[in-house]
C-alpha cells in the first residue's frame, strides 16, 4: 500500500537533491578530487570509491539537513534517524548501520525465478540466510522508515543508469 505522506517526503527530497547537487560535469570532477584526497586519509576511507564519495560527501549531509528542515527534527534526532553503512566515519550525522541484525531468506534481487529462490533457500547455492546492508536508511524518529541503495554512475547518462539498474534488479529514483 502506498503511503502518500512518505511519497511526498521522497518527492520533496528528490527535488531538493536535484536543485542542490552539482551538475554531472562538476560532480565528476569533484568526486575525483574527493577520492584522490581520501586515498591516504583514514578518517575519510568511506570516500575512497566514487560511490562512497558521492553518497558520503554530497547526499547524506543533504538528507541530514532535510530531516531537520522538513520534519523539524533536532540535529540529535536527525543523527539517530539517519543510518549509513559508513556511519563509523560519519558519526556527526549518522548513528548506526542500516544492516539487518538478523539474517533472513531474502536479498536485493527482485526479478528472480522461483527455481533460483528455492536453490538459495535450500542452501544448494550458498547460505540460505542473508544479511542485507543497504547503503543508507531512515528510522524513528523519522516518521518514514525507508532503506536506500545508492548508485553513482559516472558515465552514460540516465539511459545507461536505468539499464544498469534493471540489469542488477534494483529499483531506484534517478537524479
Amino acid at each position: 500500500m502506498r503511503n502518500p505522506q512518505a511519497f511526498a517526503f521522497l518527492e520533496s527530497l528528490h527535488m531538493l537533491l536535484e536543485r542542490t547537487l552539482p551538475t554531472p560535469e562538476d560532480m565528476r570532477s569533484r568526486v575525483h578530487e574527493i577520492v584522490a584526497a581520501s586515498a591516504k586519509d583514514d578518517s575519510a576511507r568511506n570516500k575512497r570509491q566514487p560511490e562512497g564519495a558521492f553518497l558520503c560527501h554530497f547526499v547524506l549531509p543533504i538528507i541530514s539537513s532535510y530531516l531537520q528542515s522538513s520534519l523539524g527534527l533536532t540535529a540529535t534526532e536527525s543523527r539517530t534517524a539517519l543510518l549509513s553503512e559508513n556511519f563509523r566515519n560519519m558519526r556527526d550525522i549518522c548513528s548506526d548501520t542500516p544492516a539487518r541484525k538478523q539474517r533472513h531468506p531474502f536479498d536485493k534481487q527482485l526479478k528472480v525465478s522461483p527455481h533460483v529462490v528455492m536453490k538459495q533457500w535450500s542452501g544448494s547455492s550458498g547460505a540460505p540466510l542473508r544479511q542485507s546492508c543497504p547503503d543508507f536508511g531512515l528510522r524513528a524518529p523519522c516518521k518514514f522508515p525507508i532503506v536506500f541503495e545508492g548508485k553513482y554512475f559516472e558515465r552514460g547518462g540516465k539511459v545507461k543508469a536505468e539499464a544498469d539498474l534493471d540489469h542488477k534488479h534494483l529499483p531506484g529514483i534517478l537524479l
